[in-house]
């Protein structure tokens, strides 16, 4: 999810969070196989982002510790995990499929002949096709029994999603167009069976899935969005645009927890605040991403057609509802005037002589003009500094979040970066500040002096981020 809103909004600053997690994780997370597999999908699309050959050797390293659980009972396939008793589940078959063809691309950059990955995906596909997961109704069961048989049990939306985009990676490798239409029938089938009575994406577990379960709708609609993307047909993608929509509309209509900016696990009924934790905010973002990014994707198939109702519906989501809160504080932080009601420059006084609005030298983060960038960029983990190790004056506001204190740097022309701090246990001691070159700063926003004129590194300051203009 990390890399899909780093892609969506440019926002190149949280590539730090990747790199860090690439440094602090060990090659193989959890016990079970399919969990290694969550780890080297999103590994891989790290790369896509911030192209690190690090990350591609890591996922490659991953996907060799898990082929090594091919076997040949019930004809193939990979086991769950070491000690679920050999029990060959949809999730990790699937999840293998994707990483396969996720890894194709690379083969010849992680030195693999050229049909390694390719090769394994369609071992994968040509055994599940015909393990008998994928029953009748067109939609993927959880494994097998004992007897290699279909065990008709619980039918998770995250099924049909996985190997959705699994299909349409190797439909577009192989050029075989039936794979597509294997992909067009699961969704079909989750339309007739996975939809309550107002049309409306559920799970088979309603509101008792638990943590793993409040993900599950989430991984659905992002790899149907997916298979959308890469299905090159213009009718199956305009179809899965109206069904993010109307899912995306009534998720905003409905579930959002009051005014804090999470989401209950039943996209269309009233947030209930014991039945929303982390897994449900992370589905309810997939789907609002989901069904930004298939409008757009329609819109580049369908170019010179009328958008319609359904695209219109689509501008009003183009803003995340979770990120809406985050731009109502800021909002409130622009307005901010002063005694006679004179709006200062958004946020901060236009009180500056000339020859304090621009330094000479080198700065990484440095404003010469008032035409300031709006693009930002992180220097990355710990407090802006000049090369001397020393910072700028800066006006500095606690209890801020971090999309006010970006508000901020961007209403004042004459700032040039800011340090946010954010502790783990204690969210609400927040602190922003926002180095400028400006004389003062508003009523709410102390002055803290410091040396520096120019920002070049960062100096150790745990759980701080640092973030200049562009």
């Amino acid at each position: 999810m990390l890399t899909n809103y780093i892609r969506l909004y440019n926002s190149t600053e949280n590539i730090i969070f990747l790199q860090n997690s690439l440094n602090k994780t060990p090659v193989l997370v959890d016990k079970c196989y399919d969990d290694w597999q969550w780890w080297l999908h999103a590994w891989v699309h790290a790369y896509s982002v911030d192209p690190d050959i690090r990350y591609l050797q890591r996922a490659a390293d991953i996907f060799e510790a898990v082929a090594k659980q091919w076997s040949d009972v019930c004809g193939g396939g990979l086991i769950w995990c070491p000690q679920a008793n050999g029990y060959k589940n949809a999730i990790t078959n699937e999840l293998f499929l994707v990483s396969s063809m996720l890894l194709h691309p690379y083969t010849a950059l992680l030195r693999r002949p050229p049909r390694y990955y390719l090769d394994w995906a369609i071992k994968e596909w040509n055994w599940f096709a015909g393990s008998g997961m994928l029953n009748a109704a067109n939609l993927v069961n959880d494994g097998l029994d004992n007897n290699c048989h279909n065990n008709n049990q619980t039918t998770w939306s995250y099924n049909q999603g996985v190997l959705l985009t699994g299909l349409a990676l190797l439909a577009n490798a192989t050029n075989n167009a039936s794979l597509i239409t294997v992909g067009s029938q699961i969704f079909a089938a989750v339309t007739q069976h996975l939809l309550d009575e107002n049309g409306v994406l559920t799970e088979p577990c309603g509101s008792t899935c638990g943590a793993d379960g409040h993900l599950f709708k989430g991984i659905f609609v992002r790899h149907l969005q997916y298979f959308a993307s890469r299905s090159q047909s213009t009718s199956l993608a305009k179809a899965i645009r109206a069904f993010l929509t109307r899912n995306a509309a009534s998720l905003l209509n409905w579930s959002l927890c009051g005014d804090i900016g999470t989401y209950g696990s039943i996209w269309d009924k009233p947030c209930n605040s014991q039945d929303r934790d982390t897994a449900t905010f992370s589905s309810a973002l997939d789907l609002l991403w989901a069904a930004q990014a298939a409008a757009a994707s329609v819109v580049g198939v369908v170019e010179g057609e009328a958008r319609g109702e359904e695209m219109r519906e689509m501008e009003a989501l183009k803003e995340p509802q979770a990120n809406r809160v985050r731009e109502q504080q800021s909002r409130k932080l622009e307005k901010q005037v002063d005694n006679r009601g004179t709006l200062h420059h958004g946020i901060f006084r236009e009180s500056l002589s000339e020859s304090s609005r621009s330094h000479g030298g080198p700065g990484a983060g440095r404003v010469k003009s008032s035409n300031a960038s709006n693009a930002t960029r992180s220097l990355g983990v710990g407090r802006c500094v000049d090369v001397r190790g020393q910072s700028m004056p800066a006006c500095v506001k606690s209890g801020s979040d971090e999309a006010a204190c970006r508000a901020a740097l961007l209403a004042d022309r004459f700032s040039l970066g800011y340090s946010f701090y954010q502790p783990c246990l204690s969210p609400t001691t927040t602190q922003c500040s926002v180095y400028t070159t400006a004389a003062t700063c508003p009523p709410t926003w102390p002055r803290v002096p410091g040396p520096a004129s120019s920002i070049d590194t960062t100096a150790t300051a745990p759980l701080t981020l640092c973030v200049v203009r562009d």
